[in-house]
C-alpha cells in the first residue's frame, strides 16, 4: 500500500507541474526560447566577429549583452540538413537527410515537439521553402507562418517576416511560456543592393548587377578572369543585403524585449551557413558544393536570461551538433533519454571539456565530407575512393590554398580515424532509429512552383 500511495503522490506532483507550467500557475514560468536563423549569413559578415564595414550595428549590440561562439561551425553547407541538426540534435544523415530534399521522418523528436510537449506555446516564421511543414522540421510548431517563401527570390523580405514575427508575439500571453523559431532569407543569393543603408561602391560601373540569377554571376566572374572590381562589387551586395537584414533583425530584438523581457528570455542568433563571393579561384559564389571556412564558419550569439554572461566570447571550435542539447539545458528542459542525441551540451564553464573534432558534409553532388580540429581540416572526397584527402593547416593558411597532407601524414591519419568513427556511430544512430519504426527521409512531394523556385535558388539541378 505505501509503494502505492508513493507513486500516486508522485504522479500528482508531476500533473501539478505540467499543469502549473501549462496554465501560468504558481511558481516560476519556464524560460522562452527564441532562435532565429539568418540564412547564408558568414561569421566574418559582421562588425562582432571582426569585419571592418558598418554591416551590422544592431547585431553587434545584441553580441555585447550575449555570449559570442567565436568557432562556430555548421555540419552542412545548406539550409535543410543545417536546420535539421539545429530542430533534431543529429546529423543531417542520421534523420533521412543526405542526398536528396528529404523530409524529416515524423517519428524524429524536434525541439519544438519538446517545448510543445512542456507545455510551452510554439510558433514559427520562416522564409526558406525548405522549412515548410512537408519537410518535417517544423513538427511540433502550433504556429507557422510561411507567407515570405512565395516572395523571396522576387524580393526583399525582412520586413515582412519581422512584422509577421512582432504580430504573433505580441498575442502570445505572458503566462505561458514560449519557444519561437525565426528565419531571416535576404542574406542569400539573389543579392539585392539596398543604398539607403549600404553602398560602399556607388561608383562601379562593371557587368555584375544588384539581384543578378546567381549562375549569371557566376558565369561572369569566370568570364571576366575573376576582375578584382567584379569580386569586389559582389561583396559590396552581400555586405548590402546583411546591412539591410540588420536593419530588420534590430526591430524584432526591440519587440523581443518589449513583449517577453529580458529577465527569462533566451535569444539565440545564428547563421545556417555562409556563402563564398568569388574571390577563391573556382569563382565559385554560394554555397551548398563548398566546405570552406567562408561556408562552414557560423556566427552563434547567445543571449542569455538577465544578460548572464554578457561580453563573454568563447574562442573554442563548436559545432552545431551540439546546439539542441545546449538551448535545452540552458532553458531547463529536461531531455529524455531515449533520444540518443549526436551532442552534448556545452559547459561554458569548462570549455576545454568540448569535443575536439567537428564534422560537416555536403551530402549533395560533390558529397564532400569534413573532419577538423582547431588546427587542421581534412576534407574526404568518398565518391572518388582514388583521390587522396586533402589537408589544410588553418592556422598557417586560413585560406586553404595549401595541401600538407604529405607533410603531416600522422595528422591525415588521425583525422582519417576520426572520420571514421564518426560514420560508424551515424550508422548505428541511423539504424537504431530504423529499429524503432523510423525511415530514411522520404522525398516531399513539390509544387510545380517550389520546384522551380528551388531550382532557381541552385537546390536542385
Amino acid at each position: 500500500m505505501r509503494p502505492l500511495l508513493g507513486i500516486l503522490l508522485l504522479a500528482l506532483g508531476t500533473l501539478a507541474t505540467t499543469l502549473g507550467c501549462a496554465s501560468g500557475g504558481a511558481g516560476p514560468r519556464p524560460t522562452d526560447v527564441i532562435v532565429i536563423i539568418v540564412d547564408s549569413l558568414r561569421a566574418d559578415a559582421l562588425g562582432t566577429y571582426g569585419n571592418p564595414h558598418p554591416t551590422s550595428p544592431h547585431i553587434d549590440a545584441f553580441a555585447r549583452d550575449s555570449v559570442v561562439f567565436e568557432q562556430a561551425h555548421t555540419t552542412a553547407p545548406w539550409t535543410l540538413p543545417t536546420v535539421a541538426t539545429v530542430m533534431t540534435g543529429q546529423h543531417p544523415y542520421v534523420v533521412g537527410i543526405r542526398e536528396k530534399a528529404a523530409s524529416v521522418d515524423g517519428r524524429v523528436t524536434t525541439l519544438g515537439e519538446l517545448y510543445r510537449d512542456r507545455g510551452y506555446i510554439t510558433g514559427g516564421i520562416v522564409s526558406h521553402i525548405y522549412l515548410r511543414r512537408k519537410f518535417g522540421l517544423m513538427q511540433g510548431l502550433n504556429y507557422l507562418w510561411d507567407e515570405a517563401v512565395e516572395k523571396n527570390d522576387l524580393r526583399a523580405t525582412s520586413p515582412q517576416t519581422t512584422a509577421a514575427a512582432i504580430s504573433w508575439l505580441k498575442n502570445q500571453s505572458r503566462r505561458k511560456p514560449l519557444f519561437m523559431l525565426v528565419h531571416y532569407f535576404d542574406v542569400h543569393y539573389n543579392y539585392l543592393l539596398h543604398p539607403e543603408l549600404y553602398d560602399d561602391m556607388p561608383d562601379y560601373g562593371g557587368d555584375i548587377e544588384s539581384g543578378m540569377p546567381v549562375g549569371e554571376m557566376r558565369r561572369q566572374l569566370r568570364a571576366s578572369g575573376g576582375d578584382e572590381d567584379d569580386v569586389a562589387y559582389v561583396h559590396n551586395l552581400y555586405r548590402s543585403e546583411v546591412r539591410y537584414t540588420d536593419e530588420h533583425l534590430g526591430r524584432l530584438l526591440a519587440a523581443i524585449d518589449e513583449a517577453r523581457g529580458t529577465d527569462n528570455t533566451l535569444v539565440v542568433l545564428m547563421g545556417d551557413h555562409g556563402d563564398e563571393l568569388g574571390d577563391r579561384r573556382t569563382r565559385w559564389i554560394g554555397h551548398t558544393k563548398v566546405v570552406s571556412e567562408e561556408v562552414l564558419h557560423v556566427p552563434l550569439i547567445v543571449r542569455f536570461p538577465g544578460k548572464a554572461r554578457a561580453g563573454t566570447r568563447v574562442p573554442q571550435l563548436a559545432s552545431l551538433i551540439d546546439l539542441m542539447p545546449s538551448i535545452a539545458e540552458w532553458s531547463g528542459l529536461s531531455l529524455p533519454a531515449d533520444l540518443g542525441l549526436a551532442g552534448q551540451p556545452w559547459d561554458l564553464d569548462h570549455p576545454e571539456q568540448w569535443r575536439r573534432t567537428i564534422h560537416a558534409e555536403t551530402g549533395r553532388w560533390a558529397a564532400i565530407q569534413v573532419t577538423m580540429n582547431e588546427r587542421y581540416k581534412l576534407v574526404h572526397h568518398p565518391k572518388a575512393p582514388s583521390s587522396r584527402p586533402t589537408l589544410y593547416d588553418l592556422q598557417e593558411d586560413p585560406g586553404e590554398t595549401r595541401n600538407v597532407a604529405r607533410e603531416h601524414p600522422d595528422v591525415v591519419e588521425a583525422l582519417g580515424e576520426e572520420r571514421l568513427h564518426w560514420l560508424g556511430e551515424m550508422e548505428q544512430a541511423r539504424r537504431r532509429i530504423a529499429a524503432n519504426g523510423g525511415e530514411d527521409g522520404a522525398e516531399p512531394m513539390l509544387t510545380r512552383d517550389e520546384e522551380e523556385r528551388l531550382r532557381a535558388m541552385g537546390y536542385i539541378e
